[in-house]
């Protein structure tokens, strides 16, 4: 200790020389003061002390009462402002937690006004480099690759949907077991890609992947025909057959596919959109040998061709009766 006027602040006790009936010094001439140390309030006198109120525990206890009285257990901490023998002012306290090489913005006693900083707290962002090295990830994705490095691999997309195919068909029926293994499927490809530019700091709308995701996932492959004209293994899409299930007796049996969006601009009936795609060549010599007709049904092949797209209040049809 200092001089004869001086008073400990420790959080630790700390004895006076010679004294052992007063844990805590003060100073001789100051007046008797409240205080708290160790979630105790206690006075600076001895003799005060003997008589008054105090919190031990967070339980508001009497030393003039004896043990058998009723008690006042608090279940807040903070600081006390005010207390008498008929009431205690407490102002509640919030903990926080703060993680190593946090910035403190207020310190202890300080007031702290609504919506100001208190801490900022430190931390690392890790990243693979460059956005470049998640494309191939993204692509595996897009286009629906079963193979990894030349080798097939279990956790493909094919692979996946014929799993969730197999799994609610023994549950739901045939049109609902479809499309609960499409909800499914679009969810794992959404997921995936947003994993990939997250990972680099990018965020991107929903919206914008789930428009390639449904044209992904928006066919079907036929297995049985049943009245119908179609072929086992004929693509459609599953609108279609559903529109048409529910006019027949014996339905449509079919299963889900998911389509790559190189294949998936392929697999459309106007060869016009899918020639301007990719592997033009091939696709036009396919439709000159069918003798295929193009029906200008969709947008591309209307912007390809200068005629007013099919969109909008704007375009009107006649019908001629």
């Amino acid at each position: 200790g200092g001089g004869g006027g001086q008073k400990f602040r420790s959080a630790a006790l700390r004895r006076r020389a010679g004294s052992r009936c007063d844990p805590f010094v003060g100073a001789a001439n100051e007046p008797p003061e409240n205080w708290i140390r160790g979630g105790v309030i206690a006075a600076a006198d001895a003799r005060a002390r003997a008589g008054a109120n105090y919190i031990r525990g967070g339980v508001l206890r009497s030393r003039e009462a004896p043990r058998t009285e009723n008690i006042t257990a608090f279940k807040i901490s903070g600081q006390i402002i005010h207390y008498n023998l008929n009431k205690i002012t407490i102002r509640r306290g919030q903990p926080i937690f703060i993680s190593p090489k946090a910035i403190f913005h207020k310190f202890d006693g300080e007031f702290i006004e609504p919506r100001t900083p208190v801490i900022t707290l430190s931390y690392q962002q890790l990243k693979a480099g460059d956005i470049i090295q998640g494309i191939p990830k993204v692509e595996q994705f897009f286009e629906a690759r079963t193979t990894k490095r030349g080798r097939l691999f279990r956790d493909s997309l094919p692979s996946l949907l014929k799993g969730l195919f197999n799994r609610y068909k023994s549950k739901y029926p045939l049109e609902l077991a479809v499309r609960q293994s499409f909800y499914k499927i679009q969810q794992i490809i959404v997921d995936g890609v947003h994993r990939v530019y997250k990972s680099q700091g990018v965020t991107i709308a929903d919206k914008h992947l789930e428009v390639i995701v449904k044209q992904m996932t928006s066919k079907v492959r036929i297995l049985d025909g049943a009245q119908t004209g179609f072929f086992p293994g004929e693509i459609v899409y599953l609108t279609f057959v559903e529109k048409i299930n529910s006019f027949l007796i014996k339905k449509i049996t079919y299963e889900p596919l998911v389509l790559g969006i190189t294949k998936a601009s392929l697999e459309v009936d106007s060869f016009l959109s899918a020639s301007s795609f990719q592997q033009t060549t091939r696709v036009l010599s396919q439709a000159a040998i069918y003798k295929k007709k193009d029906y200008l049904k969709g947008l591309k092949e209307n912007v390809i061709l200068g005629n007013l797209i099919p969109a909008g209040t704007g375009y009107l049809v006649k019908i001629e009766i």
